[in-house]
């Protein structure tokens, strides 16, 4: 072996060490590089040279960089953050909706129940109904019923208003989704480029993982990777990238408070995306829009409903102090010859209730009891009411179904009437003599002819003064179990402990899964994470490296000076 040779051995000495330092301080760089894997050098001897029986070795090859990596963590990873993303969009959306039935304030349903209640208990304890004190009381009922509707209403409005927030969450993630297919297309196609001329392509791996990562928050996806490093991604069984090929989603609107997620391909062809789980932010905000608040406005109607029942069957059985002069239903129907209970949505039953007729001067004429059949139409009660006295479309009062399909009384040649005493809840379902109109939380209000005069409030049984009795009645409505064995205040309250319930049971989730997420990360880190002792160390170690095989080439350089410019005669 030449003395030249021996140049060659230091030579690759310095350019491996050379090499390995360049990887150490691409590592050291990127220390706080989110999702950067760590690189490592590895050097391998040259082929020996040998002469007769004898090997020489030629010195150090780098034979190639590698990535620090582990598929099988990235992909754990992948499958934490997909179901932290799901609890992280339930969190926040269970705290904004949590907020709506903050009791806390002194502001919620729970109160103006309360003080709905309290103002008829206050009434009830009035003493006359002439009395300037029970008129004041009158309007305080009024007053507590519309803040009771006003609470209930704005709750329903603002959740609504947050399904209708969660469709444009899921329109911007889409959208997301949609930029991050685009790239990753992209850096397939960079990756396979890179690939092909024998490159490395480390930092562009790190990129693509960093974009599936991100993928995976919002959908689940399954991803494979080929063997030059390039992602296909599936989700719900379909390809949305596969190499530079990228199909996208689309969030279409189905309607006022909803949508459905599709899929479009390259060509332009769309499926509906229906087997996706709501693991993700969009499953969840989905699954949140269309599920859970959902479910919540029904307790909402449901409470509403029984609220609006319950004080119309007490409220009908009692005496307004005016009389009527004429009156209309609340409610129409669709179609006053079908059975009333196909058309409304309180039921009537086997029963009558009462109409009393006053002259003009205020003296009581005649009572009349109206027999009501659980099948009869509007049109039918709306007949046995102007025929009670005897004289069709006349006499002292007359009954008729008006253009609007409801029903309506009016006293004849002056006469006023009172109705009352409803066994049969007819008035409740057609909305004569009630406090409350409509039917849920969105329709609930006080019935119009309450709200314009308060002398219509049904305070007692015989209309005198000082009879109180079914303003108390209506008031002990706050006792009673109506509400599958609670009462209706009752219930509220374990529909809001149901709601922390919830909140709580994903607090618990969230937190599990940001624990293992976070014990994954920790793996990863110490798989792909940068150690700055280790390249320390690392650095120190080539840096001797470097110096030793530029010594030898000093040396060997030194005996060539010798051997060429020194030896001779």
């Amino acid at each position: 072996m030449g003395t030249f040779q021996s140049l060659n051995v230091g030579l690759s000495g310095v350019l491996a060490s050379q090499s390995a330092l360049m990887t150490v301080g691409h590592n050291l760089s990127n220390m706080n590089t989110e999702g950067f894997s760590r690189q490592r050098v590895v050097l391998q001897a040259n082929q020996p040279l040998r002469i007769a029986n004898l090997q020489y070795g030629q010195g150090v090859n780098l034979n190639q960089v590698q990535r620090v990596h582990d598929e099988y963590v990235q992909q754990s990873l992948r499958t934490a953050i997909t179901k932290g993303g799901q609890y992280e969009a339930n969190y926040m959306a269970y705290n904004e909706i949590e907020m709506l039935f903050n009791e806390t304030e002194g502001m919620g349903l729970g109160y103006s129940l309360t003080q709905f209640w309290d103002s008829w208990h206050d009434l009830a304890n009035a003493p006359t109904d002439t009395s300037q004190e029970a008129a004041s009381k009158r309007s305080t009922v009024i007053e507590s019923a519309n803040f009771l509707i006003n609470t209930i209403q704005g709750t329903y409005q603002q959740l609504n208003d947050l399904q209708a927030q969660y469709t444009g969450r899921v329109d911007s993630m889409v959208n997301d989704v949609n930029s991050q297919l685009q790239s990753l297309a992209t850096l397939n196609t960079q990756i396979a480029k890179t690939s092909a001329h024998g490159n490395p392509a480390h930092d562009l791996l790190d990129q693509r993982d960093m974009i599936l990562n991100k993928l995976a928050e919002y959908i689940d996806i399954k991803v494979d990777i080929d063997p030059q490093g390039q992602a296909t991604v599936f989700f719900d069984g379909k390809t949305l990238v596969d190499r530079d090929y990228a199909a996208k989603l689309i969030n279409k609107r189905t309607g006022e408070f909803s949508s459905e997620l599709l899929f479009e391909s390259t060509s332009g062809h769309t499926s509906k995306i229906t087997n996706f789980s709501n693991n993700g932010q969009i499953g969840a905000y989905m699954e949140m829009r269309d599920k859970t608040i959902p479910g919540y406005i029904e307790k909402l109607d449901d409470l509403s409903r029984t609220i609006i029942e319950e004080v119309n069957k007490v409220h009908a059985n009692g005496m307004v102090t005016k009389p009527f002069g004429a009156v209309s239903s609340q409610y129409s129907v669709e179609n006053s010859r079908t059975p009333l209970n196909d058309n409304t949505p309180f039921q009537i039953q086997n029963g009558s209730f009462q109409l009393k007729v006053f002259d003009p001067a205020g003296g009581e004429l005649q009572t009349f009891e109206i027999r009501i059949n659980e099948g009869d139409s509007l049109r039918q009660i709306a007949m046995k009411l102007d025929q009670a006295d005897g004289v069709a479309e006349g006499g002292l009062f007359s009954a008729s179904i008006n253009a609007d399909n409801q029903l309506e009384i009016r006293g004849n040649n002056g006469n006023t009437f009172v109705l009352y005493n409803d066994t049969s809840n007819a008035l409740t379902a057609i909305g004569l003599n009630t406090f409350f109109k409509g039917h849920d939380a969105k329709s609930i209000g006080v019935n119009n002819y309450v709200a314009e005069d308060t002398t219509r409030l049904a305070t007692s049984f015989s209309g005198e003064p000082g009879d109180n009795r079914n303003a108390n009645l209506i008031a002990e409505l706050r006792n009673a179990k109506v509400m599958g064995g609670m009462t209706i205040g009752e219930n509220y309250n374990h529909f809001v402990s149901k709601i922390g319930m919830d909140v709580r049971i994903n607090i618990d989730s969230l937190e599990t899964t940001q624990l293992i997420r976070f014990q994954i990360e920790v793996k990863r880190e110490s798989i792909s994470g940068v150690n700055e002792n280790e390249e320390l160390t690392n650095m120190l170690k080539f840096q001797r490296s470097f110096e030793a095989s530029s010594r030898f080439i000093t040396t060997i350089d030194r005996l060539l000076d010798n051997i060429v410019n020194r030896m001779g005669v």
